[in-house]
């Protein structure tokens, strides 16, 4: 009787642990699951060499990360105009994305009319349909041009990107959406560092190193990682100091205030 006991007792033990390992196995699996992330916006997440999606998916990839990124984008091209877009739609209702990035030309979140008249409606009307097919969206909130908007009421960058911010906050609050602090990153890196090159020649679109930070702002808020902890690569053509640098403000800016960027 106590033999039988204890074949049984060995037999449920070999079982058990059987189960942990098979559960372990589908819990790594689901990990390693592709993120399927959509970009949609203007000039300011693809610009001549400095491409958002792409810096973003390379870094995603150099910290394990398996991702399929795709974008939808114009030059100086509303959110208005793109929500008319058939292929964005189409994409949209797929119902395979996770999370869509939404970028608002950075001209009309300054404006509180136009943040009023344009803005907010399309983000709520977009957002209702990407939730619908089961994604998340996120606030992709942009800088302000290197001398401000004057024709716009904001005489100096820091009355536009206050503005920017402000705009992006209020609909994310309302929604309860991530926003992407990508314009309180440069804000931040420029008060450390003036010097730094984050526009081009025309005051507006960024330069590669502009646009890393934006990317290192994006791999903070997806993964909830730190990207300091990122390995160098020198594929971005940014030497390892300023890469460090710019990695230690995004991770600065977006982990260490994430309840102000509604990222539970």
């Amino acid at each position: 009787m106590k033999s039988w006991k204890n074949t049984y007792l060995i037999i449920f033990a070999a079982l058990h642990v059987l189960f942990l390992c098979a559960c372990s196995t589908q819990g790594e699996r689901a990990q390693k699951e592709p993120q399927n992330i959509h970009f949609v916006g203007d000039s300011f997440t693809v610009y001549h060499k400095a491409d958002l999606p792409e810096m973003f998916s390379r870094l995603s990839e150099i910290g394990g990360h398996q991702v399929n990124v795709s974008r939808t984008t114009r030059n100086a091209t509303s959110l208005a105009f793109h929500s008319r877009n058939k292929n964005l739609i189409s994409k949209i209702e797929e119902g395979e994305l996770n999370y869509v990035i939404l970028q608002e030309t950075e001209k009309i979140p300054s404006i509180p009319s136009d943040r009023d008249d344009y803005f907010f409606p399309i983000v709520r009307s977009l957002n209702s349909m990407i939730e619908q097919y089961g994604a998340q969206t996120i606030l992709y909130m942009t800088w302000g041009y290197r001398d401000g908007y004057p024709e716009g009421g904001h005489p100096t960058y820091a009355s536009m990107q206050n503005a920017i911010a402000e705009s992006n906050l209020m609909i994310a609050d309302e929604l309860e959406l991530p926003v992407a602090p990508v314009g309180i990153a440069w804000q931040t890196a420029l008060e450390r560092n003036s010097e730094l090159e984050l526009w081009v020649e025309d005051g507006g679109h960024p330069t590669p190193i502009g646009m890393f930070l934006a990317a290192s702002v994006f791999y903070a808020v997806i993964f909830d990682e730190d990207p300091t902890q990122l390995p160098y690569s020198d594929e971005f053509g940014i030497n390892e100091e300023t890469i460090n640098f710019l990695h230690s403000i995004a991770s600065e800016v977006v982990l260490q205030d994430k309840d102000n960027w509604n990222l539970q």
